[in-house]
């Protein structure tokens, strides 16, 4: 007697709940989440419809969804009204064409969902070769568990407006904001993951071994005055070398030494590397290296006018370079001095080992406790248009 009237009652609950959402057990959630503290939800789901005027009730969404963006869709079907309640519950009217099953389609944004970037390297003992690791730190920030969501994460900015430089009816290229970096990147898990609310979580992006790597020691005055920097370059080239567009993002860097244990070396940042570019990891000043770069004469600027009426300004100037090494063993360190304008003549000891728009470069080995001088002079040629000087 008490299983019939269960089956009643269970029988009674179900035709009262018709009119209602009904949802078979099918359910796929995709998340595409941006790097502005931003995500896009999609819901797939099998409901069952009558024909005519349906009203459904939509499980709990974000408690940071952003109204406006929603989409539904379901094939036959016309959506007239959408409620948000204060629990977070959609619902809408609608009407069917169709009676059964359909697949109701729901997409929104939200804020509460960010994730950002970091890598970690094994370089080898001789820092000839490099392990990299890339790591997305993923962040839900919102109420919502997403639970078996196929995941998507993009280094690329949604197209934006920003309402505060445009009027109404007036849009111009300019309120539009997009993200500035170069790379335009998409990294989807190949496996469904589950993100609770107020979670964090890491996912391994990718993985390269054994990629080639130089370190090199590096004087360049211009940019990092005396410091002789200790620098690791990788080729990002995809025939031998990483091959794998980097975007920016933190570096945290271990070594394997020679007693076998892992040497922690710093953290410093990656500005992002595309592919056939050189990749540079700055791994701190280098010890027992010094440079100086003095300033031997300065000849006052000369100038002219050239067939076009503009002014044409001379420059030529002379420097000293001192490199020491206060190390037991040879090293070999890259010097990069910079002009500005055309270089019309250069005059130099020993003689620059290559020669391009903008720099030269010189590759000089000192031996153990002792040290090395370059010295040059320049004369360069500028150009100046409205009062502004720029290279020819």
């Amino acid at each position: 007697m008490k299983r019939q009237v269960s089956a009643i009652v269970g029988s009674l609950l179900l035709v009262l709940c018709l009119p209602s959402l009904s949802f078979a057990q099918k359910r796929i959630t995709r998340l595409t989440i941006f790097p502005n503290n931003q995500g896009l939800v999609e819901e797939e789901r099998t409901i069952v419809l009558r024909r005519g005027v349906n009203e459904i009730t939509f499980g709990k969404v974000s408690d940071k969804i952003i109204l406006d963006s929603v989409q539904v869709k379901a094939e036959g079907c016309e959506f007239l009204e959408q409620e948000c309640s204060s629990d977070f519950l959609l619902s809408w009217k609608m009407q069917s064409e169709r009676e059964g099953e359909v697949q109701l389609r729901v997409l929104y944004l939200t804020g509460g969902l960010s994730w950002d970037l970091s890598y970690q390297l094994e370089i080898d003992k001789e820092a000839t070769s490099m392990n990299i690791y890339s790591w997305a730190g993923v962040s839900n920030k919102t109420e919502m568990n997403f639970f078996e969501a196929y995941l998507t994460l993009v280094t690329r900015l949604p197209l934006s407006v920003d309402e505060s430089s445009i009027s109404p009816g007036n849009l111009s290229k300019s309120s539009l904001a997009t993200s500035s970096s170069i790379l335009d990147i998409s990294y989807p898990l190949s496996y469904p993951v589950t993100l609770r609310a107020s979670q964090e979580k890491r996912f391994l992006l990718f993985s390269k071994k054994n990629a080639p790597v130089t370190k090199i020691y590096l004087f360049d005055w211009d940019n990092h005055g005396e410091e002789v920097r200790e620098e690791l370059l990788f080729d990002n080239m995809s025939e031998d070398g990483l091959g794998i567009p980097l975007p920016e993002g933190r570096v945290y860097i271990y070594q394997n030494g020679y007693d076998e244990t892992m040497i922690f070396l710093g953290e410093v940042h990656l500005p992002e590397v595309s592919l056939q570019e050189i990749g540079k990891i700055y791994l701190g000043p280098a010890k027992n290296l010094k440079g100086e770069r003095i300033l031997v004469y300065m000849q006052p600027a000369e100038s002219e006018q050239d067939e076009q009426g503009h002014k044409v300004i001379f420059n030529e100037y002379s420097y000293k370079i001192i490199l020491h090494n206060y190390r037991r063993v040879p090293v070999t360190i890259e010097v990069v001095e910079r002009f500005y304008g055309e270089l019309q003549s250069l005059q130099s000891y020993p003689s620059a080992d290559e020669l391009r728009e903008g720099f030269f470069f010189y590759r000089v080995e000192i031996p153990s406790q002792e040290k090395r001088e370059i010295e040059y002079t320049a004369r360069t040629r500028s150009a100046s248009f409205a009062g502004n000087t720029t290279r020819e």
